[in-house]
């Protein structure tokens, strides 16, 4: 069989990351949460008596582990990761293509409804697994659905839903930095036994208030937040954790002096009041690799546009991980961070890890919300079978779309993009959606266009 498509053919998976509103923004969503904060802060405790310290420390390891992955998720897993060697060693049978885990799965701080991070490594410059696109026409052929494919990221992957294992997953072809940096955090969260529920509940925690997520979908990646705990324990006083090069060059499995003994509780607030009060965002950078903050004037990344908050990537140090963080964003984390230590300083228990981890709820966020009412039928829809311009660009006879369309067009999705003309592909002609919100939906779609509107899944 012939893998993949035909050169000729547009990828009918490929689109680029959906932009979500932001979670903060206008200044309104500023105010509102600077007035919750002073409110909670008229009602703070004056002193934490030491058996509170005990018992919030109780609290806090079963509130990791009820979020963190069950062993049903562990088990799919694996069956996830057998179904795609099976599907590989089927269609490359005289290949060497190896599947490997990275991420929270492999660094054991994966979520409850956190995807399988996936590299497939093919060890071969010549073979014929070459494109993400191959890949999402080889899941699709499988019954995975809800496949976007986005092969002009920085780091080209599929992402795909299992729905008879009920998993989704992240792929990506030959990216061996992805695994280079879940070992880095695994050697961190194995270093000290109070980092790993730390880094849980910190990850629940940007989740539940709308601000974590990948490039477009959230203000910073699960991987930046856990950067910035690890510098936080780098800079306690004495530190809990070493270094990244500090690591690198000796055994952390090493029996180890224990000289910092804050408790988990501790430590967890001290966080939130770390990047709520005391971080000064303007001058300086993090850095996990040196273990101190490093000088944005000296590193010269104090007048890059996206550089209010800087997070030196521990492995190319001139990328900063947070750049996807607007000023008015780090401004909104600022005061969520303050909004935690404000709720914790008061209540130190499981009421008060209730109202910290609350979920942020807001209609416009919600990617089922239609200003235009109800949603009609998945079989109502019309979809045009043919690709073009945006019908914006007129004298342009269409090419026929001969590829099956993909079966993740259903409603109540995030975003709706158009697919340009074979013969000018071309990132400018691709738009991301129909209005400034991409909540409506087109009701008028009609074959014979030109082009295909189509909602890549989110689950």
């Amino acid at each position: 069989m012939q893998v993949g498509y035909p050169e000729q053919y547009i990828c009918p998976f490929e689109t680029y990351l959906p932009l979500r509103p932001s979670r903060f923004q206008c200044s309104t969503d500023i105010s509102n949460i600077a007035a919750s904060i002073t409110e909670i802060a008229d009602t703070v405790k004056e002193e934490v008596l030491p058996q509170d310290e005990q018992d919030f420390d109780i609290e806090l390891q079963k509130f990791a582990a009820s979020v963190e992955a069950t062993e049903g998720h562990k088990q799919r897993r694996i069956a996830l990761l057998s179904k795609l060697s099976r599907v590989l060693q089927t269609n490359f049978p005289e290949e060497d293509i190896e599947l490997t885990t990275f991420g929270s799965t492999e660094s054991n701080l994966a979520l409850r409804r956190s995807d399988v991070d996936i590299c497939i490594q093919t060890h071969s410059r010549t073979s014929k697994l070459q494109t993400t696109c191959q890949l999402a026409r080889l899941l699709h052929e499988e019954g995975l659905v809800n496949i976007v494919c986005i092969p002009r990221a920085r780091v080209p992957i599929v992402k795909a839903w299992d729905p008879s294992l009920g998993i989704a997953c992240d792929i990506n072809l030959n990216n061996s930095l992805a695994k280079t940096n879940t070992a880095m955090i695994k050697a961190c969260v194995e270093y000290d036994a109070r980092i790993r529920p730390m880094a849980l509940l910190i990850k629940h925690w940007a989740k539940c208030r709308k601000f974590n997520g990948t490039k477009g979908k959230g203000v910073l990646s699960s991987y930046t937040i856990t950067c910035m705990l690890l510098n936080y324990l780098q800079l306690t006083d004495p530190p809990i954790l070493p270094s990244m090069v500090a690591l690198q060059q000796n055994d952390y499995c090493k029996p180890k002096v224990q000289l910092n003994e804050k408790s988990i509780g501790s430590l967890f607030i001290g966080f939130f009041e770390y990047y709520g009060y005391r971080f000064e965002y303007e001058s300086y950078v993090i850095s996990v690799k040196q273990g101190y903050l490093l000088s944005k004037k000296t590193k010269v990344w104090d007048s890059d546009q996206n550089n209010i908050l800087c997070v030196e990537e521990p492995f190319n140090n001139m990328r900063n991980l947070a750049n996807t963080a607007n000023e008015m964003e780090v401004m909104g984390l600022r005061l969520e961070f303050q909004r935690a230590y404000q709720i914790l300083k008061r209540s130190r228990d499981h009421a008060g890890l209730v109202e910290t981890f609350r979920e942020f709820l807001t209609s416009s966020m919600d990617p089922d919300y239609l200003p235009t009412g109800e949603c009609p039928s998945e079989q109502s829809w019309v979809v045009p079978k043919s690709i073009g311009m945006h019908p914006a660009y007129t004298g342009i006879i269409p090419e026929v779309y001969t590829m099956p369309i993909p079966k993740t067009i259903f409603t109540g999705m995030d975003f709706t993009y158009y697919i340009p003309e074979v013969r000018q592909r071309n990132g400018r002609l691709q738009y991301a959606a129909l209005n400034s919100r991409a909540r409506v939906l087109p009701w008028n779609m009609q074959s014979g266009q030109g082009w295909t509107v189509w909602y890549p899944g989110s689950k």
